[in-house]
């Protein structure tokens, strides 16, 4: 053999060699990867692009690390902007630790054992894929307060960091999940309408302990909502005298909402529930509230335009109109009346403006002293198409403009209160 056939056999061999020493490494490094120790350790964390949150996970949940990342900073930017919070960088981002040993999701303010060093909001979530949404959401809410708290607050003072009470909290979650806002708005309405709410102060004298009736998701949502939309930033600088040591009371929140008095805090809460009824949220629907306000509006009582009734408060149905004397102040509220009636049915369902109509029509030809018989009979009809519509929002239904349906008989319907007697 020559000296060059003796070097091309010499580079065979070092590159098999080669070949075989890589092979070799692969199949250790495979062997490693799925070694039962590595399985216990956590994948390296997904960092948000504000530094906020760090997502953990052992590998088996390591394809969770990504959807619960977007989740929470969509939750964060939407909790930011409805309680219109300014939104600092976070020094020490929030941990979130997923296929943890507990059972149930928790939130904590401390050290991460075996994660990190320091001071910082952590969450457990035991299993990502069966996770309670509004849990999360809750604990997402718990961790955002204290680290807006933690960076509002002198170091001295971070050691207590007090939150509002968990009602309150829960309704706060509801009211930026925003999926039943309508409904909410509608069964506080309904409490409202019917006297049955309980004060402001009741509720803000309680603590955690509120009364059974504002207990509803729907009432705590609202409460939130109220709160969250004053006119001037109200929800930090509550939190900030509850973090300097003020007592949750009716008077820390008059303070903060700029009221001289709680009345006046009771009085803000009434108009802004009013206003809210009032408001045409989507253009075309007409909920259970409305109607039960809309059959409130039909009674004359004794403040309307300046009608003197002798007989008290409890106001006059219109089949009772039919024997007023045709003066001027008598023809002046009636006109007034079917404009109001009118007006409140704008931008409703078209059931209700047909019966909003209906009576406008009979309040109209009383006034102009139409013929009896013809009076009863508009009378009658309008009466009967509101007892169908009374019928309907008492099983709780939504009216959502059914221009092409016509009404349902009245056969089997509840005599209506505004019948012609």
């Amino acid at each position: 053999m020559n000296a060059k056939a003796s070097r091309q056999l010499r580079l065979v061999s070092w590159q098999a060699a080669m070949a075989a020493l890589l092979l070799a490494a692969g199949g250790l490094a495979q062997e490693e990867v799925t070694s039962p120790v590595d399985k216990l350790l956590p994948q390296a964390p997904l960092v948000s692009s504000d530094g906020a949150f760090e997502v953990f996970a052992p590998p088996p949940r390591a394809g969770f690390r990504w959807p619960v990342l977007q989740f929470a900073d969509r939750f964060t930017d939407e909790f930011f902007r409805v309680a219109r919070l300014a939104r600092g960088r976070i020094a020490h981002p929030i941990i979130i630790r997923m296929g943890s040993d507990t059972n149930e999701l928790r939130v904590h303010s401390g050290t991460v054992p075996g994660l990190v060093v320091g001071e910082r909001e952590w969450i457990e979530i035991p299993d990502p894929e069966h996770a309670d949404l509004d849990e999360l959401r809750l604990a997402l809410l718990r961790a955002l307060i204290r680290d807006w708290l933690r960076g509002q607050m002198p170091a001295a003072a971070r050691r207590q960091l007090p939150l509002p009470p968990a009602w309150l909290l829960t309704g706060l979650v509801r009211q930026i999940g925003g999926g039943h806002r309508i409904e909410d708005l509608d069964l506080v309405h309904v409490q409202w309408l019917r006297g049955q709410q309980p004060t402001l102060t009741e509720i803000f004298s309680a603590g955690e302990e509120i009364p059974v009736t504002a207990r509803q998701p729907a009432m705590l949502a609202v409460l939130s909502a109220w709160l969250l939309q004053q006119p001037e930033e109200s929800f930090g600088p509550l939190l900030q005298r509850l973090a300097a040591g003020a007592s949750w009371s009716p008077a820390l929140l008059a303070a903060v909402l700029h009221k001289r008095t709680v009345a006046e805090l009771e009085e803000d809460w009434d108009a802004w529930q009013a206003s809210a009824l009032r408001e045409i949220r989507q253009p075309g629907l007409t909920t259970p509230a409305l109607v039960s306000a809309f059959c409130a509006q039909l009674p004359f009582y004794p403040g309307d335009w300046g009608l003197p009734l002798p007989d008290g408060w409890r106001g006059r149905a219109p089949a009772e109109c039919l024997n007023w004397p045709a003066t001027p102040e008598v023809q002046a509220a009636l006109r007034g009346k079917a404009a109001t009636i009118r007006l409140f049915a704008v931008g409703r369902d078209v059931s209700l403006q047909r019966v909003a109509m209906a009576y406008g029509n009979f309040f109209d030809a009383l006034a102009a002293g139409e013929e009896r018989d013809r009076l009863r009979a508009m009378l009658s009809q309008a009466a009967e198409a509101c007892c169908q519509l009374e019928g309907r929002a008492a099983k709780g239904e939504m009216l959502y403009n059914p221009a092409s349906q016509t009404e349902p008989p009245a056969t089997g319907r509840p005599r209506s209160r505004h019948a012609v007697p």
